[in-house]
């Protein structure tokens, strides 16, 4: 034979085993399996006491927020006022002429100078909607919305004193209505 000539038969058989080869990574890469180890499922309740028990105080946190929502809801209730109901006093303005007032801003309010003496505490009402009686129809009250709290600082006029807001459930309003517990 020839320099460089390849015998025929040999040509044949070295086709047939690479073919084989090939067939052999094809399957070995399709019979490939991963085998994962099952996971149990996540408990939402256990990852919440992993952080708390990672984070010092949490626990605590978060029962002192909902204690605190739940007193908040229940003081910033609605009730129905009768017609006759009549404010203490009513704030006329604020210290630095704010579109919302809340916490710590110092407001106006026009009241009786008898009535007030500074480190007194008062509640922040908003007179809503007239309410009727659903079963006469008649005109059962007004429906009233606490807002807050006060505490008078200062005499300023003879029927005007300052007060700071010391809780707002609400932003406080000029025309808000002042009002003493009874």
């Amino acid at each position: 034979m020839l320099q460089g000539a390849t015998d025929p038969s040999a040509v044949k058989d070295n086709t047939a085993q690479a073919s084989e080869n090939s067939k052999c990574m094809e399957q070995s890469t399709t019979n490939i399996e991963v085998k994962k180890e099952p996971q149990p499922a996540a408990d939402p309740d256990n990852e919440i006491e992993q952080v708390q028990e990672a984070v010092p105080g949490t626990k605590i946190e978060q029962k002192r927020n909902a204690e605190e929502r739940k007193n908040i809801n229940l003081r910033a209730e609605s009730f129905v006022a009768p017609e006759d109901w009549q404010p203490d006093g009513v704030i006329i303005g604020d210290k630095e002429n704010k579109l919302l007032i809340s916490s710590g801003d110092t407001v106006y309010v026009s009241i009786d100078p008898d009535k007030v003496k500074p480190g007194m505490i008062c509640n922040i009402y908003r007179k809503l909607d007239k309410i009727k009686d659903q079963t006469t129809k008649e005109f059962a009250g007004y429906e009233i919305r606490r807002i807050g709290n006060l505490q008078f600082t200062d005499k300023i006029g003879k029927k005007v004193s300052s007060a700071v807001i010391t809780t707002s459930y609400d932003t406080v309003e000029v025309d808000d209505i002042v009002k003493f517990e009874e």
